[in-house]
Parts: C-alpha cells; sequence; structure tokens
C-alpha cells in the first residue's frame, strides 16, 4: 500500500511506501479528505478523480490523501501517477506534476 498526497495550491504530489513515515504522520488535520482506493473500487475512483474530486485554495480543498492498496507497488504508483493525468484536465495546475517518491 502506498499513502499519497495531492497539494493543489502548489501543486505538487509525493508517495509514501514506509507507514511509518512522519509526512504520512502530519496528515491527520481537522476534517482531512482521504481517499482509499482498492481492487473493489478502482474503477468508480478513477471515475470520481475525473469528474468529483475537487480542489480550491481553501483549507478544506487545498490538499487530499489517497491510500492505494492493490497489491502491487508499481501498480499503484501508476494509478497515482493516472489520478494525477485525470485532474490536469481539469485543474491546470496539476497538468504537469508528477509523482514523487518520498520513500
Amino acid at each position: 500500500m502506498i499513502h499519497v498526497y495531492v497539494n493543489y495550491p502548489n501543486p505538487r504530489a509525493s508517495a509514501h511506501s514506509d507507514a511509518s513515515c512522519s509526512r504520512i504522520q502530519q496528515a491527520h488535520k481537522e476534517n482531512q479528505r482521504v481517499v482509499e482506493v482498492t481492487r473493489a473500487n478502482l474503477g468508480r475512483e478513477l471515475d470520481r478523480a475525473e469528474s468529483e474530486y475537487r480542489f480550491g485554495s481553501t483549507h478544506d480543498l487545498n490538499d487530499l490523501w489517497m491510500k492505494i492498496d492493490l497489491g502491487d507497488t508499481e501498480f499503484e504508483h501508476a494509478v497515482a501517477q493516472h489520478v494525477l493525468v485525470l485532474l490536469g484536465r481539469r485543474y491546470r495546475p496539476f497538468s504537469n506534476v508528477k509523482l514523487e517518491r518520498h520513500c
């Protein structure tokens, strides 16, 4: 499983494979948006990324954490990068964001 942080005002995305990573531990702001992606809901979440995930410069819309658990780390990274491509179609700041592998 990987944890992916997506930030909008300063467009960037980072992937974290180490569950004890301190950056993941910082993800607990009040009302933090977290999306869980599994084999069972992968198609639905890709559809939602394409049309429903919202971003803005407000506290509740400026970032998102994704927990992607598909049983294959490389596939999980590919899915995360594809989500960024989908977001880039609707939010120009994401159009050139590449997924950074933090740990």
